[in-house]
């Protein structure tokens, strides 16, 4: 049996060692994405917009080594061993233990060449929207942050699965939901209703978050980092904890998400910029973000410009712009004598990559126009 494994490489050097091996263990090197060919002395190297690929076989481990292109690589968050911390310390409820009628399956199945989960119960989505009255304007603007957002509703009560009701109208104190859209593998979505009188699909008593204690040890953990990775990683933990309940209890996932919403809905006003699931950027100062029952941080205070509905820059930073690398800017940066502003320049579109891959030496290199730039500065 093959076993399948990917690594990420943290440094240029270890990415060439194994650039090194594969041609020298290899009767053939193959510059294309690998997907299912015969794997047996081959490699496959493939260049993404933001990675290099490296997959071959050693021994029995067929291996993908992954090198960000500007040497930037993250290793992702490691999703197993999160879920059996959580596993060790927390008993969440399982739709498949305790409602056994209700039709559920988590099974991963390929539709159209995307990988998914066959879920019967969608949730709820995270927001993400901007004001069209600020769109290609450039304003004075305070970012709030809802501190460890997950985290905070972690902690409230949660639907109790064993005291399910159907087609039921909402008593106070309740939890009730109501089915309505489609999830992207068009399964219906849940939505949370606490407004009593209202009929539900499903209704439930609350009950006390089994999250707690776990909860408090990483918040005390993220109190006491010192290091942006060391915050980043326990963060990683509410957010995996939450999105792995979508496999095992859709409700809880939903009622932390919507509550997580519903706040940043309700405390938005007209003077509201852009805002998430967990931040609400404001032209004006809004002391009562900060005075709410839940912990909100000012995370950035300065020009804040938006070109389209998501498509955001604070000051002379790197903008946040989906599908377009962080380099391409910072290329930019170096050959231009003012910084790149969102609002007023075109967006590059390639060269700024910080390595390049040499096909005849089968090594990536750095790329040698940024390195002319970098020895002007």
């Amino acid at each position: 049996m093959i076993i399948n494994k990917t690594k990420y490489c943290k440094t240029l050097e270890e990415f060439n060692y194994q650039l090194k091996v594969a041609k020298n263990i290899c009767f053939a090197v193959f510059f294309e994405k690998y997907t299912n060919q015969p794997i047996s002395q081959n490699a496959f190297v493939e260049t993404t917009e933001k990675y290099f690929k490296l997959t071959y076989k050693l021994a029995k481990k067929k291996i993908t080594y992954i090198f960000e292109r500007n040497g930037e690589t993250k290793e992702p968050p490691n999703v197993l061993e999160i879920m059996s911390e959580v596993g060790k310390q927390v008993k969440p409820q399982k739709v498949q233990d305790i409602l056994p009628e209700i039709k559920f399956s988590t099974e991963k199945f390929e539709d159209n060449k995307a990988v998914g989960y066959r879920e019967s119960i969608g949730s709820a989505s995270p927001i993400r929207d901007s004001n069209k009255n600020f769109i290609g304007k450039a304003t004075e603007a305070i970012e709030y942050d809802l501190r460890t957002a997950y985290a905070q509703f972690l902690v409230e009560d949660l639907p109790d699965l064993t005291t399910i009701k159907y087609n039921t109208k909402l008593k106070a104190g309740q939890i009730g939901f109501m089915k309505y859209g489609c999830s992207r593998n068009r399964f219906p979505r849940l939505n949370l209703v606490v407004e009593p009188g209202i009929e539900c699909d499903y209704v439930f008593e609350p009950m006390k978050s089994p999250y707690i204690s776990w909860v408090e040890k990483n918040i005390t953990k993220l109190n006491k980092a010192i290091t942006k990775d060391e915050k980043d990683k326990i963060k990683d933990k509410f957010r995996i904890a939450v999105g792995c309940l979508q496999n095992t209890n859709p409700w809880w996932r939903a009622t932390i998400v919507e509550k997580c919403n519903r706040l940043v809905k309700q405390l938005k006003d007209n003077n509201s910029i852009y805002w998430s699931t967990d931040s609400i950027i404001s032209a004006t100062e809004r002391p009562d973000i900060i005075n709410s029952k839940y912990v909100w941080q000012i995370k950035h205070k300065d020009i804040f410009k938006l070109k389209s509905r998501y498509t955001l820059q604070w000051g002379e930073e790197i903008p946040k712009i989906n599908g377009v690398q962080k380099r391409y800017i910072e290329y930019y940066n170096m050959t231009h004598e003012n910084k790149f502003d969102i609002l007023k320049d075109t967006m590059p579109v390639a060269g700024g990559s910080l390595y390049v891959l040499d096909p005849a030496e089968l090594k990536v290199k750095l790329n040698p126009e940024v390195h002319k730039c970098e020895d002007l500065n």
